[in-house]
């Protein structure tokens, strides 16, 4: 038995399994490090005082903020974050669509501030731009930094949103904040994408070799050579897109104030 068991280690069989070893590396390596770019937020918005009010009110109370009369306050606290694995600098800013925060042109920004930021070095700020749009600012951002600040508006809630365009990411995506129970259907979407894998790797291998006139065990061991790299190719596939779902669920816990 132990003779038999020995016959396995030869050069040949050794160096495949060395090949296949570093083509698992490869593919693992590959999707670790591949660059991942994405720009998100997350927002929350507090009616203050005013708008859709009761009618029984109407005319009779007034707003007044720094001497003047508004119809209602609205605060807005956004997260923004870098969702990838690279840098994003100033200098990635489209300087024709610049990052903005933004009301419609019948309302107002009140006040604005930034809450914190991952790093004092981030230098993030804010700019008034219009009466009715603000311009985030930063020096960089690197992989999960970023900042949140609160802006006070005249804007009834689910109107105030961020536009520009980042070069190589474009928009600013919204994080999913998607239930919990969406992780289920995921994982079920991943297991049959690596069946099919799988399947695709075991039919390759028989492919390969049953035309040709080879010994059951090199057969045996072709099929469960093709059948390891199709399952670690699959089960690397399925921790990257779950890594990938986790990064975008929520903000840097540096952020909390």
């Amino acid at each position: 038995m132990a003779s038999n068991w020995l016959d396995y280690f030869t050069l040949n069989n050794i160096g495949f399994v060395i090949g296949v070893l570093g083509f698992l590396f490869s593919i693992y390596t590959y999707l670790r490090t591949r660059e991942r770019r994405a720009m998100l937020y997350e927002k929350m918005e507090t009616r203050i005082v005013g708008g859709n009010g009761s009618k029984i009110l109407d005319g009779k109370i007034e707003i007044r903020f720094s001497g003047r009369t508004i119809e209602r306050v609205t605060k807005t606290t956004f997260w923004v974050w870098n969702g990838g694995n690279r840098t994003i600098s100033a200098e990635d800013i489209a300087k024709g669509d610049p990052l903005r925060f933004a009301v419609p042109k019948q309302c107002e920004v009140l006040e604005v501030s930034i809450v914190s930021m991952s790093s004092p070095s981030n230098n993030a700020s804010l700019k008034a731009i219009t009466a009715n749009a603000i311009v985030p600012e930063f020096e960089f951002l690197d992989s999960n930094q970023g900042f949140k600040c609160e802006v006070l508006h005249t804007a009834p809630t689910g109107l105030f949103e961020i536009e520009g365009t980042i070069k190589g990411i474009g928009q600013p995506r919204e994080a999913d904040n998607s239930s919990f129970l969406t992780i289920p259907l995921i994982l079920l979407q991943m297991l049959l994408r690596s069946v099919f894998i799988i399947s695709i790797g075991i039919a390759t291998g028989l492919l390969i070799a049953l035309p040709i006139p080879l010994d059951y065990k090199f057969v045996r061991g072709l099929i469960i050579a093709v059948s390891l790299v199709a399952f670690s190719i699959a089960g690397f596939v399925i921790q990257d897109k779950l890594d990938d779902y986790f990064s975008k669920r929520r903000p840097p816990g540096s952020l909390d104030a």
